[in-house]
């Protein structure tokens, strides 16, 4: 096969992307370190929140004084935890009647004190129970525990063995009474020299004032000596940062727009309304620039109300922590929103921690926003060999001083990317020329006309 043109041309472009210069970040934070440690912790400021180009903090870099990057990881955010609580020691006053009689048939009245604690306890029309009358329940008095108990612990006079059970009732007003443990097991034996005890009741969930405890009628009576409340577990919360922003009118009656400055890994939102006894149901939605559509984060009802001389706000709002910057608070008009004056916004975030390795000459900086830096971060088990997410990392702290500027708003924008845009024009005239020698072969292997 003979050919007029016997050339192809072939363009073949690899970019190797070189490590970022400090120069080539738009923002910097000194960092403080502890020169006779190697590892460093370092909180993750707000500025480079707001400064970075990248939700996942990808543009991130630690540079020591040579300007080189050392190598650094993420750490992983703390999780809530929960602390378990000291058992309280709870008042109880035994319950008399008849024999026989069932505790839900006696009327019980409760006197109390001046702090709010039962002192004395009366039953039908004021006569206080006899002496002489058969034990048939206790009255007991969980009004001081602020949290919902998650057991009782009884302890009772044994000298003899018993195995029977107990039913707890619970309630606020004496009157109305729900049954939170219907036959709870009690056991105490002795065999062998051993000893079998179950002296707790497990309880739900749910806070009452007042139990009231008793048994089947065929069972002996159990005789106090102690009472305990076991209260649930305190959930620990971690520590979050907060900003506070004040909101503009988004057009739409009701509506209130909210700009972070920055992508923040927000977990948890305070609203503050302006006026005292207001009552309003929202919707709370957020993007990240005008060319997205707003997305609808949470739903809730608002509140701030007096009571008894005390102000009641309503709980923080949980949210995802998916780096959203601007926030959208949309008012029900109904009962007429949240009256004059416009809401704030508080954004609670965890802060993320880094670990890095203080390699090289003082001064360190922590440097942000590039639009074309891609993430550099280590896994942090490299950073830290035999690291366990149970253990406590040691690492000395480092501080981030104030922000400077470096390149400044010309890092933030992308760069044209000539070596992509040559590649693409090479690979296009590539092909043409291709289809330009494909066709001139065809015209050569047609037959000559005849």
């Amino acid at each position: 096969m003979r050919s007029r043109y016997a050339w192809l041309l072939v363009c073949a472009a690899t970019a190797a992307a070189a490590e970022p210069r400090p120069d080539e970040f738009a923002y910097a934070v000194p960092v403080q370190i502890d020169v006779a440690q190697a590892l460093h912790r370092l909180e993750i400021p707000l500025s480079a929140y707001e400064g970075a180009t990248r939700p996942d903090l990808g543009d991130l870099r630690v540079f020591n004084g040579a300007g080189e990057p050392v190598p650094y990881a993420f750490m992983p955010r703390p999780a809530p935890g929960s602390e378990a609580a000291a058992p309280r020691p709870l008042r109880y006053f035994p319950l008399r009647g008849p024999s026989g009689i069932a505790p839900e048939a006696l009327r019980i009245r409760a006197q109390r004190s001046a702090d709010g604690t039962v002192v004395r306890v009366t039953i039908a029309d004021g006569a206080p129970p006899r002496s002489g009358a058969a034990l048939v329940g206790y009255l007991v008095d969980a009004s001081a525990v602020e949290q919902p108990l998650a057991a009782i612990e009884l302890d009772w006079h044994s000298a003899d063995d018993l195995t029977g059970s107990l039913r707890v009732e619970g309630s606020d007003d004496l009157a109305r009474w729900t049954t939170l443990a219907a036959a709870a097991p009690l056991v105490s034996l002795r065999f062998g020299g051993e000893r079998l005890e179950q002296k707790s009741v497990e309880l739900p969930a749910v806070r009452y004032k007042y139990l009231r405890l008793s048994w089947p009628a065929q069972q002996a009576p159990i005789e106090l000596t102690a009472l305990q409340g076991r209260p649930r577990d305190v959930r620990i919360e971690p520590e979050r940062r907060w900003k506070t922003v004040a909101a503009r009118t988004a057009g739409e009656p009701g509506e209130y727009l909210f700009d972070l400055g920055g992508r923040l890994p927000v977990d948890r939102l305070r609203i503050g309304l302006p006026r005292p006894n207001t009552l309003a149901s929202v919707q709370v939605l957020a993007r990240n620039g005008d060319d997205q559509p707003w997305g609808t984060i949470c739903t809730g009802v608002l509140y701030r109300l007096q009571r008894d001389g005390a102000e009641i706000v309503n709980p923080d709002l949980a949210v995802a922590g998916s780096g959203w910057r601007f926030w959208l608070l949309r008012v029900d008009q109904k009962g007429g929103g949240i009256g004059q004056g416009e809401p704030t916004l508080e954004a609670g975030w965890v802060p993320q921690q880094l670990v890095f390795v203080a390699r090289g000459d003082l001064p360190f900086q922590l440097a942000y926003g590039n639009a074309v830096a891609q993430p550099a971060a280590f896994p942090i088990a490299t950073v830290v060999p035999g690291w366990r997410s149970d253990e406590e990392l040691t690492a000395a702290p480092a501080t981030a001083g104030a922000q400077r500027d470096l390149a400044g708003a010309r890092a933030l924008r992308a760069p044209i990317d000539y070596k992509t845009w040559a590649l693409w024009g090479s690979l296009v005239l590539a092909v043409a020329v291709l289809g330009w020698m494909a066709w001139q072969l065809t015209r050569q292997m047609r037959p000559p006309k005849t």
